[in-house]
């Protein structure tokens, strides 16, 4: 009963985080316009918070000399107030922006970005705390000598569960009810009653005799991995999930149209696979691998890895096959309302999104394992490991958002971020070299697919599939904020071809068209 109640409270705070990024997103768009801009800067400012309250955890945890419980209450109730400072903020930052752009336009990336990256930081900052802060309280009420892999992928999924259930709630339902501002109020409420619920639950399961300072192994333990290079590999995780997550954002967002309901069920999907991954490496994963080796862990992080770089260089052949999907739906279960249409809109999306992140769900609690096992459980470290994780996603929303759809495009990242996964895994393997021949053959097999889709990958992919609905593309020209093509329809009747400037979620915006056909 005491850990479903902590479940229970790292799930609503996980759901209030994610109705507020939602939330953010939608209500900077007056000042990044509706492209990738403003989901790239709410993400690496959402992100940027999260990793600073998580690397400054310790130290926090360290000078607060009451109880753990008090802290987390306070975090909380920090969270509920300091949101309500951005809905203030966007109009004045509006204006700054309005204001540079009249005496140095070299300013406007700096406004629009800094600024807004400026007023998230306090709540998201008091965000990143809140997990590593619960992790030490439930020490005061759980006889828990140490932090265990298997404690924290179940804190970890539960939060991740939340954040999925909460932006597709705020995306689908309370912003269409209740507005941006009310949403936050409620949010805001709900931040207050995990707050007060935190207290009465510390009041009711005080256990004074177990609390006590983490007790850490005396024997240095003999390390596979060197301690900076799971740092590195942490960091290079999470650019790549949050480089994939724009990488789908942008290609799905063709079928998913609208921006606020695209990116609710997207981060949803992002969020429920990976939570999905956690509590499977929870309830299930970890118990297999407790009796084995260091070395067969890294294996399978290994594996891991590899089939993610698999699963990204397929992202567009499973793409092309988006239509006959939907056909097959429409077929059998009817287009008649909105929650028909929304449930395929998620089997859609979620085929290309969910099998990837419930295999991140499951690597991050293995590299916390793997750190674990390498470093004696030092939970120090294994907070600054998040951290860099965090750091990761972040260089990854603001890489791929604003450099890598510039020079690559979007089909030429995917292929990147698949490599490079793949690349990673292979390491891994190399790592942990003494593994069974039955591992070895299912490496060989990734690599042998991943090879083998790259041969037969068109570099029009992306191309020839917009034009089975758009028509023959003449132009197409693909930026950090959008994709731009000039398609030619056939000719009419009269013989007469047409053109016209489409835009990535199948807007129009001008054609040739005479006007004569617009006036009844």
């Amino acid at each position: 009963m005491k850990w479903i109640s902590v479940l229970l409270l790292a799930f609503l705070s996980g759901a209030c985080a994610l109705v507020y990024e939602v939330i953010w997103m939608r209500s900077f768009i007056p000042v990044f316009g509706l492209s990738v801009h403003a989901t790239a800067a709410v993400l690496s400012a959402f992100m940027a918070g999260l990793g600073m309250g998580s690397f400054l955890a310790p130290k926090v945890i360290e000078c607060w000399s009451a109880s753990k419980w008090y802290l987390y209450a306070l975090l909380e109730l920090g969270i509920a107030l300091s949101v309500h400072i951005i809905p203030f903020s966007i109009s004045y930052i509006t204006d700054l922006y309005v204001s540079a752009s009249q005496t140095d336009e070299s300013l406007l990336p700096l406004v629009r970005f800094g600024f807004s990256f400026l007023v998230m930081l306090p709540p998201t900052v008091f965000m990143g705390l809140t997990l590593p802060v619960l992790i030490h309280a439930l020490r005061e009420v759980a006889a828990e000598e140490r932090y265990s892999a298997r404690r924290m992928a179940e804190l970890y999924g539960f939060n991740t569960l939340g954040g999925a259930i909460g932006c597709i709630v705020v995306g689908f339902i309370l912003i269409a009810e209740f507005g941006v501002r009310e949403s936050t109020y409620l949010a805001s409420a709900l931040n207050s009653f995990v707050a007060v619920a935190a207290l009465g639950y510390y009041g009711l399961f005080k256990s004074t005799e177990l609390a006590g300072q983490e007790v850490s192994n005396q024997d240095e333990p003999e390390r596979v991995i060197p301690k900076n290079l799971l740092f590195v590999l942490s960091g290079v995780l999470g650019f790549l999930a949050i480089g994939l997550e724009l990488c789908w954002f942008r290609i799905l967002v063709f079928y998913l149209q609208s921006a606020t309901y695209s990116f609710s069920l997207m981060l949803g999907l992002f969020l429920f696979g990976s939570a999905l991954g956690s509590v499977y490496y929870a309830f299930q994963l970890e118990r297999s691998l407790s009796l084995k080796s260091t070395k067969d862990t890294i294996r399978l992080l290994g594996f891991i890895e590899m089939v993610i770089g698999l699963l990204a260089v397929c992202t567009l052949h499973i793409y092309k096959e988006i239509p006959a999907l939907w056909n097959i739906l429409v077929t059998y279960i009817g287009a008649e309302s909105w929650g028909v249409i929304l449930f395929q809109k998620s089997v859609v999306a979620g085929l290309i999104i969910v099998p990837s992140t419930f295999l991140m769900g499951i690597a991050f609690p293995l590299l916390a394992r793997l750190f674990k096992e390498e470093l004696g459980g030092d939970s120090k470290a294994l907070a600054g490991l998040y951290a860099v994780n965090t750091l990761g996603a972040i260089a990854g929303a603001v890489l791929t958002g604003f450099i890598f759809f510039q020079i690559f495009g979007v089909q030429s990242s995917l292929i990147l971020f698949g490599l490079v996964s793949l690349l990673i895994g292979a390491l891994f393997s190399y790592l942990g070299a003494e593994s069974r021949l039955r591992l070895r053959a299912a490496e060989f097999t990734v690599v042998a697919l991943f090879a083998g889709i790259l041969v037969i990958s068109s570099d029009r992919m992306l191309i020839s599939h917009l034009e089975t609905f758009l028509g023959e593309i003449i132009f197409y020209r693909e930026s950090a904020a959008d994709i731009a093509v000039v398609v030619e329809q056939p000719p009419n009747e009269k013989g007469v071809k047409h053109r016209a400037i489409v835009f990535q979620d199948g807007r129009g915006t001008s054609n040739t068209l005479p006007i004569s056909n617009y006036v009844n």
